[in-house]
């Protein structure tokens, strides 16, 4: 088993993202005097939402990059998905911006399938030839 540089990497990367959500999503809860929930203010909702959906599935990307890569995967789908991963969080954070347009929120959903999708599968195929 090898150390898992790229994900490393993709987990530093994706932590600095999730600092900017968090902030983000706090500050717009303090300008809007809410603690708890939306209380109806809209922007306060895209700013959960886009937080919410971070947390949603950063934790399985780098569990299947981590599994992938530390088991010796193959290097050029590892580094692909560190790189692609990250990007694809960044564009539907723009997306679900309230008046953000939905382009960069289907790619950054669209990236997250196939991210998910080629990872789980290389995962498999990988493990069968151990």
């Amino acid at each position: 088993m090898t150390l898992p540089i790229m994900t490393a990497y993709a987990a530093a990367a994706l932590g600095l993202i999730q600092i900017i959500l968090t902030v983000t999503t706090g500050i717009a809860r303090r300008k809007a005097s809410i603690s708890i929930g939306d209380g109806g203010n809209q922007e306060l909702l895209y700013k959960i939402r886009r937080h919410g959906n971070f947390i949603e599935t950063t934790p399985i990307f780098l569990i299947l990059l981590g599994l992938l890569e530390g088991t010796g995967g193959p290097t050029l789908v590892v580094t692909f998905f560190a790189l692609l991963f990250p990007l694809a969080r960044i564009s539907h954070a723009l997306g679900m911006a309230e008046n953000g347009s939905l382009k960069p929120r289907i790619f950054g959903m669209l990236s997250t399938i196939i991210s998910f999708l080629v990872l789980s599968i290389s995962l498999v195929w990988h493990l069968q030839s151990l």
